[in-house]
């Protein structure tokens, strides 16, 4: 964003200075001004609309989903599930994994009033007390397991902890 509105900053100072060299320059023939500021006003003003209009509506690949391209983490997160569960990608499958544990370290931590890192100490060195501490199983295991088995695991159930976790952290 700061990039585009530097843009059209530099494209409203070079129109700037061109107006002011177009008018010392041809200032004394009037019937050559008016056309030339025309014409600048007219290119200047087609850069920035196309500036504006890239920002508005940028240009549509027919290439495959990737996650550099991605806009936002909604779209980044749509694009690792389905590469996860519809290309059994092991890649995207081990994202997704990590991040369902970071959220359930996240919320864990929230809901006990501990910090996340006495919590991460737990699942490595104490996990029976940590058992004892959590109480639930879903959130338990997704704080234990270094890799959660996606392949295992149906979409449905994937959102069922999602939830466990959603209710765990509000």
């Amino acid at each position: 964003m700061r990039k585009r509105i530097r843009l059209l900053i530099e494209i409203g100072a070079i129109y700037i200075v061109v107006s002011i060299a177009l008018d010392f320059f041809l200032g004394s023939y009037r019937v050559l001004l008016w056309p030339a500021l025309a014409i600048a006003f007219t290119i200047f003003g087609g850069m920035i609309l196309s500036t504006i209009w890239e920002r508005a509506y940028p240009q549509q690949t027919s290439e495959a989903p990737r996650l550099a391209d991605s806009n936002d983490d909604l779209t980044r997160l749509e694009d690792v599930c389905k590469m996860a569960f519809e290309q059994d990608d092991a890649n995207a499958q081990e994202l997704v994994s990590k991040r369902i544990r970071s959220l359930a370290f996240v919320a864990a931590a929230h809901h006990l009033n501990v910090s996340e890192a006495l919590l991460r100490d737990m699942a490595e060195n104490e996990p029976t007390s940590l058992h004892l501490k959590i109480g639930d199983e879903v959130i338990f295991s997704a704080l234990t397991t270094r890799s959660l088995s996606l392949k295992k695991w149906h979409p449905y159930s994937i959102q069922a902890c999602l939830t466990r976790i959603e209710d765990w952290a509000t």
